[in-house]
Formats: structure tokens, C-alpha cells, sequence
């Protein structure tokens, strides 16, 4: 009898462990970090569930979504990986690549380049995008990614970067908009948000911290067509934004990204944008990781500033420390995954070593054909 007993007592305790860690996924664990603790210098995160997508209403797999595709030219590739690329009027292959010398999640990233078009501030021009998703009678959805600019400098007038198109021809827009300075490489100081389907439907807002050249960071957007209409819009997990749109258009239909085209350009300029896992889901997407520094131990409290990515991945993480309005510290350190599991707070007083010996990243290179 007590033999009995003491099975199901075992039973019962392995039952529950089962239900427990089913019902609780494991979250993000930092092991170590590596580097020194200064302001602009990488450092190296060592753990455990540190990305742990959750993929499970995404439209594409996590291998197509981050543009693993075997070819290296985008057409082939892009094909591969379900998506269509549309170079436009800059039409050649040479401007869309998969690349795998900037990249953030996986082995690859997708690189489109514009360097061939006159864009003065009377045309608007120089397409050059891929089509991601047919959302041909969808009526809302969560569109999400990183991207990350290089170039000569920024436009004069604007870039669009995504385009999302309706039925009843409304076209929604989501693009930087303003700039530290419009003829160098100035920072990102505002986004525009509009829905131009019946009235014109707009709003200007700023993005967490201003964005620069050679910088990754992560956008989101919810587009509502089910009333009542609204619009959304977060940049590195931050909501910046909404807009009620008024359009004549029920459904959602196709959209672009990348550069639906832009103004303000001449040759020789040139701009380019690197993106990594696209996704498009009927659920919140969130960033893959959400790096965040503060000098309070508590999550929240304290000033916190987020985290620029190098690489993600389930296991390592490379960031460029950013500690600026955080004070002499101690600094301390979270991990959001994207299923929004957060790490326990690690204090950056017990990372080793120095960041000499980590691979640098790369700044935004002219692609040489």
C-alpha cells in the first residue's frame, strides 16, 4: 500500500512539472555578459530563450519571414521565400540582394539599393520594394520587422517605407518624415502616418530616440479596417502613434516595403535599407528581443533606455551599450522575448572581460558590382 501511495504521489508531483512548464514556457535567462560597460561599445549576451519566437499566427515561417532563402541574388531567393520583388524604375537585379554581410536574426538579411534614379523635389520616383503579403480581404493585421538605413545621405523631400493598399483605393502610409538635416546623414525625428481613402487621414509623431544611419530598429503597425478604423503604430516596442482613418475601402488588399518610392533625390546619391523577419500576423508580433538598460533594479521604475541589436539569436545577443541619461549607475539589464517573457534584471557590474575581441559590425557599405 505505501509502494501505491508513493507512485502516485510521483505521478501527481511529474503531472503538475508537465503542466507547469507547458503552461509556463521558459523565459528569457541571461548567463553572462561580455564587454565593457561604456557607451557605444558592444557587448556580448550569453542565455537561454533569449528570442524564443512564437510563430504561431504568422502568414510565413520563421526561416522565410528572416529571408533565409539559398540564392543570393533577392529575385530567386525572394522567390523561394514566398515574396516578390518589384525593383520599378530602378530596375536592375544588381539593387536587390539577399546579403549576409549585414544582417540581425539568421544568416541573411534583404538589401535594397537606391542609387540609379534623378529624383528632384517635383517627382516622385525610384521604386524599388518587395511585395510582401496578399492580404487581399483581410480587414485588420499586425505587420512588424527590423530595418536598418545606409547611404550617402537622406532625401530632400521623403522616403516612403511602406505602402499598404485597400479596396475602394485607399492607400496607407507609414515612412520617416523628418530629419536632424534633409542634405546629410542627419537622425530620424519624426514618422508620418497616413490613410488617404476618402478623407485624408494623418498624424506626425516621434519615434523613442531619433534614428540614425547604420542603426537597426524595430517597427510594428496594426491596421483595424472593421469599425471602429484605427491605425497604429510602435517603433522598438514603443507605441509612437494612432490615426482613426475615414476610408471608403472595407478590406485590406496588398502592400509594399522597402522603398515604394521616394523624392528629393540625384545622382549620385544614394540610399539603401536592410530589412530582417518581416512578419505579418493576426496577432501582436512584438521585437524577436527587447534589450533594455535602466539604473533601477525594479523593471519600470528608473530611467530605461532601449538596446540597438547587432544579432539576435535564442542562445547570443550583441547590442551597442547605450547609457546615455542613465547616470553613473549600476546599470542593469532585460531581455523581453517575443512572447513577452521577461528576464530576471542582470547588473552589467558582473560582466567580464573587454568588447576588444568581438566582431565588429560592419557600417552601411556602397555595394560594388
Amino acid at each position: 500500500m505505501k509502494e501505491l501511495k508513493l507512485l502516485i504521489f510521483l505521478q501527481l508531483v511529474i503531472q503538475t512539472i508537465m503542466a507547469s512548464t507547458y503552461a509556463y514556457p521558459a523565459t528569457p535567462t541571461i548567463l553572462n555578459v561580455r564587454g565593457t560597460v561604456a557607451t557605444d561599445r558592444i557587448i556580448s549576451i550569453s542565455g537561454v530563450n533569449l528570442m524564443n519566437l512564437n510563430t504561431t499566427n504568422w502568414l510565413k515561417s520563421e526561416n522565410n519571414a528572416s529571408f533565409e532563402g539559398a540564392d543570393s541574388f533577392i529575385k530567386e531567393a525572394a522567390n523561394a521565400d514566398g515574396w516578390i520583388w518589384n525593383p520599378a524604375e530602378c530596375g536592375a537585379d544588381k539593387n536587390g540582394q539577399y546579403t549576409k554581410d549585414v544582417k540581425l536574426i539568421g544568416n541573411k538579411a534583404a538589401l535594397l539599393i537606391n542609387d540609379c534614379c534623378n529624383c528632384p523635389s517635383t517627382i516622385s520616383c525610384c521604386g524599388n520594394r518587395l511585395l510582401t503579403y496578399n492580404m487581399d480581404g483581410r480587414s485588420s493585421g499586425y505587420y512588424a520587422g527590423y530595418f536598418r538605413y545606409s547611404g550617402s545621405k537622406w532625401p530632400s523631400g521623403y522616403l516612403k517605407f511602406i505602402l499598404v493598399a485597400t479596396h475602394g483605393n485607399g492607400l496607407i502610409y507609414f515612412q520617416p518624415w523628418g530629419w536632424t538635416n534633409s542634405t546629410s546623414t542627419g537622425k530620424i525625428t519624426e514618422y508620418f502616418l497616413r490613410d488617404n481613402g476618402g478623407s485624408d487621414v494623418y498624424g506626425t509623431f516621434s519615434p523613442p530616440k531619433n534614428i540614425g544611419l547604420n542603426e537597426w530598429h524595430h517597427f510594428e503597425l496594426y491596421i483595424q479596417y472593421t469599425l471602429p478604423k484605427r491605425i497604429d503604430a510602435w517603433i522598438d516596442g514603443q507605441l509612437i502613434g494612432s490615426i482613426n482613418p475615414n476610408s471608403s475601402g472595407p478590406t485590406l488588399y496588398w502592400d509594399e516595403i522597402g522603398f515604394p518610392n521616394l523624392n528629393g533625390f540625384v545622382a549620385p546619391d544614394w540610399i539603401a535599407i536592410y530589412m530582417d523577419m518581416i512578419a505579418y500576423s493576426s496577432s501582436r508580433i512584438y521585437p524577436a528581443s527587447k534589450i533594455e538598460v535602466s539604473n533601477n533594479s525594479f523593471y519600470g521604475q528608473g530611467v530605461v533606455r532601449w538596446q540597438e541589436p547587432l544579432k539576435i539569436s535564442d542562445t547570443e545577443i550583441q547590442i551597442k551599450l547605450d547609457l546615455a541619461g542613465l547616470g553613473t549607475g549600476p546599470y542593469y539589464l532585460w531581455i523581453t522575448n517575443n512572447r513577452q517573457e521577461r528576464s530576471t534584471a542582470f547588473p552589467l557590474s558582473k560582466a567580464v572581460g573587454n568588447d576588444s575581441d568581438l566582431p565588429s559590425i560592419p557600417a552601411g557599405l556602397k555595394i560594388i558590382y
